[in-house]
């Protein structure tokens, strides 16, 4: 009896050791209740990676408001609300500030690659490739009555009036002479401002009711001017002259201008700041270039991010891609004395802030985000973030004033809200 006891308890004994081991092999429970360091950071990192939502906390000033693949974000008629296109939903929609109450201001519109919304924020011109012919087509789209205009082909360049009456844009296609020209909302009658005009890759900026500009979309081996005109192609004159990477960012009443470019000699990127009147430049010592910096609803302030970690040999546009952490500071540039205060730094999961807007309130600064270990640029698939500035943003102080000077070394290594929408 005692042998036939030991050998149903060695038996007993197999079984359970050869189960035990198709569990670990199957199921491993150590894997689920201590998993290896690499899974236990990613998730950290995606837990971490962005600021809370508007709805999980009251008292944070940096939020999350939107992820997602968006064009065109912008604040609505009332200066807070957001209006752009939903590239999932194929839609134009509001929300509120936050990202919440989603509302739909247009039919369905497939294709749509750039948008752009008029200061009255009634319409919102439209760029897209016509699914048949792969031809690029541009339209002008009422929110009101959910219809859209089409304007001539071979647009390249377009930008809104002020009072977003009409639009200026650059046009180049077979059969017909490249030439810069504006027409009215409704797409009737196009004016010609300036006939022959060969540009490539051109930027339109329609920065003052009576005056225009232009540069080459921005390139490290591609020097360009940033060339101002009348409405009418007159007076032409350089605001700034021909270096690389050159582009411009105009205060929204064009009495001021940004202006980044590569410096020719260090290769950094640099910001001067122009008086567009008489063309004066005074150079910041912030290195940031256009793509991180918005300008204030009162035209006297603009804010910029500055990256922190900006590696040596930098090249700006070829070295912006998705692999860099900036770790980017936030700074308030006073217009009439050019001085710069530092008055926010981003977490440092943050990895890269750019394109932002602010509330015509004045109280909120947007822009979106590239966490850490995320690919893609310019909007489509990233996050937009929410930062109140309300207690950040000093007033504009008056010129000939006597303040101190709070210029700091970085880099170690207005819209008409007064429309009646529905919306």
């Amino acid at each position: 009896m005692r042998r036939s006891y030991f050998f149903a308890i060695v038996i007993a004994g197999g079984v359970v050791v050869i189960f035990t081991l198709l569990f670990f092999i199957f199921d491993n429970p150590y894997s689920r209740l201590n998993p290896t360091p690499e899974v236990v950071i990613d998730q950290i990192d995606l837990a971490e990676q962005l600021p809370p939502l508007a709805n999980q906390t009251a008292d944070v000033e940096l939020i999350t408001v939107w992820t997602g693949a968006a064009l065109g974000m912008t604040t609505g008629v009332d200066g807070q609300r957001l209006v752009f296109y939903d590239q999932d939903k194929q839609k134009i929609v509001v929300t509120e500030f936050d990202g919440s109450g989603i509302q739909e201001l247009s039919d369905t519109l497939l294709g749509v690659e750039v948008m752009d919304v008029s200061p009255t924020r009634e319409q919102a011109w439209l760029r897209l490739t016509a699914p048949e012919t792969q031809e690029a087509i541009t339209l002008v789209y009422d929110f009101r009555a959910q219809e859209a205009v089409r304007l001539e082909n071979g647009i390249k360049s377009i930008d809104w009036s002020p009072d977003g009456s009409e639009l200026a844009y650059y046009v180049e296609r077979e059969g017909a002479s490249p030439a810069i020209k504006i027409v009215a909302r409704n797409g009737i009658e196009p004016r010609t401002v300036r006939d022959a005009v060969t540009v490539q890759d051109p930027i339109i900026d329609w920065y003052a009711p009576d005056a225009l500009a232009y540069w080459l979309a921005p390139s490290s081996t591609r020097p360009s001017s940033v060339i101002t005109m009348n409405t009418f192609g007159q007076n032409a004159v350089e605001l700034s002259g021909s270096v690389p990477a050159q582009q411009a960012l105009f205060s929204p009443d064009g009495t001021y201008a940004l202006v980044s470019f590569n410096d020719p000699t260090t290769g950094k990127p640099v910001v001067q700041l122009s008086t567009t009147a008489d063309r004066t430049l005074q150079t910041l010592p912030l290195t940031t270039w256009i793509d991180k910096c918005t300008w204030m609803d009162d035209s006297a302030r603009a804010l910029c991010f500055v990256p922190r970690d900006l590696p040596g040999g930098f090249t700006y546009p070829e070295d912006d891609d998705a692999t860099r952490s900036y770790r980017d500071q936030l700074w308030l540039i006073d217009a009439a004395t050019a001085r710069p205060q530092l008055i926010f730094e981003t977490q440092e999961s943050i990895a890269d802030a750019r394109l932002p807007f602010a509330a015509q309130t004045g109280t909120r600064l947007n822009f979106w985000v590239r966490a850490s270990d995320t690919a893609g640029a310019g909007g489509a698939g990233l996050t937009v973030v929410s930062l109140d500035i309300s207690d950040k943003v000093i007033s504009p102080s008056v010129p000939g004033s006597d303040q101190p000077d709070t210029t700091q070394e970085t880099n170690n290594a207005t819209g008409d809200d007064s429309v009646n929408l529905t919306y």
